[in-house]
């Protein structure tokens, strides 16, 4: 039976690994999750189930690694273990948000910038709700509201907080730029991720920033600079299931542009379908839209027609009148 430092050893491990060998990274975090229960150390133990559920959200296991989350937080709560519960409330906030459940996403990230709950909360964690809050307006196309917040995440980094926070920021900001169609401010946000991602040895965020450029060539017209960004990206060795969504309707836009309606659907189909295995409801409604898009331009009504009202059912569950009051009420809370 492994001893606490063994466990330390797991994780640190597990942590290294996570762009380099994600799945042994994977092996190691449930070796340490089978013999965390036996550990003395609270901290220890709330740190390993928050690792294991961690990366088992990032491989699309969303169910599973909710419950992980919530096994770490009982322990955190339990033993009054602060920064931890912070972390981890962030995490949860972020899988609400994935499934579509802004309401819930929405008070976990305030709970993380209300002062009154946050005494020893990390400065990361009041970053991470900031993006968290940005990404739900994002959802809303409230694009500025949700640049605002993005924005005062940037102005919260340090260099301590380490490569791969200062890239999330920046391409939260480059989505943000590209949705006003301010593409120089978007590319600038990208330039400025891209050392960090490499620093990180993030691929996933390295190719995020290369489907990011595709789209804004292909907003301007520069078909054959698009394709030569979306090439980079597939090269990557990703394994994390978001980025493998993100590049199919990314491909799938770039046939359309070329004219291959067929590859076209086929790319959005196959986003689809993942991101209905993952419960990703944000996702799932941006397929819908442009399945409904490229049928429309084949001249299928019907199928058009569907995958509209598709999108429309998915859009108008998950953005709800409510959950804009919910957000008015808390920039207010936020602003005294």
């Amino acid at each position: 039976m492994p001893d606490i430092p063994d466990l330390a050893l797991l994780l640190e491990e597990s942590e290294r690994l996570t762009y380099i060998d994600p799945h042994r990274a994977m092996q190691l975090a449930e070796e340490a999750r089978n013999h965390a229960d036996d550990c003395p150390d609270a901290t220890l133990r709330c740190r390993v189930w928050r690792r294991y559920g961690s990366l088992l959200l990032a491989f699309g296991r969303v169910p599973d690694g909710q419950q992980a989350m919530l096994n770490a937080l009982k322990i955190a709560e339990t033993e009054d273990i602060e920064a931890e519960r912070g972390e981890i409330i962030q995490e949860l906030a972020s899988i609400y948000y994935t499934v579509g459940e802004y309401g819930e996403a929405i008070a976990y990230w305030g709970d993380c910038l209300d002062a009154s709950h946050n005494a020893g909360f990390m400065r990361s964690t009041q970053i991470h709700a900031h993006i968290g809050l940005g990404q739900v307006y994002f959802a809303h196309e409230s694009f500025q509201m949700a640049l605002a917040h993005h924005l005062t995440a940037q102005q919260l980094l340090i260099p301590a907080l380490g490569a791969d926070l200062h890239a999330r920021v920046s391409i939260n900001l480059a989505a943000d730029y590209y949705k006003l169609h301010r593409y120089d401010d978007a590319l600038q946000a990208l330039r400025l991720a891209a050392p960090w991602s490499h620093e990180a040895g993030n691929q996933e965020y390295q190719g995020e920033i290369l489907v990011y450029q595709c789209h804004i060539a292909l907003d301007r017209g520069d078909i054959a600079t698009a394709r030569s960004y979306l090439v980079q990206a597939e090269s990557l060795r990703r394994v994390w299931v978001w980025g493998e969504v993100s590049q199919q309707m990314t491909r799938g836009r770039l046939a359309m542009a070329d004219g291959d309606l067929d590859e076209a659907r086929q790319c959005f189909l196959a986003a689809l379908g993942r991101a209905e295995e993952m419960g990703s409801a944000h996702e799932v409604y941006q397929a819908n839209h442009l399945l409904a898009q490229v049928s429309q331009h084949s001249g299928d009504v019907t199928a058009a027609e569907r995958y509209h009202r598709r999108y429309q059912e998915v859009f108008n569950r998950i953005v709800r009148p409510a959950t804009f009051a919910q957000l008015r009420a808390l920039e207010a809370r936020l602003s005294h």
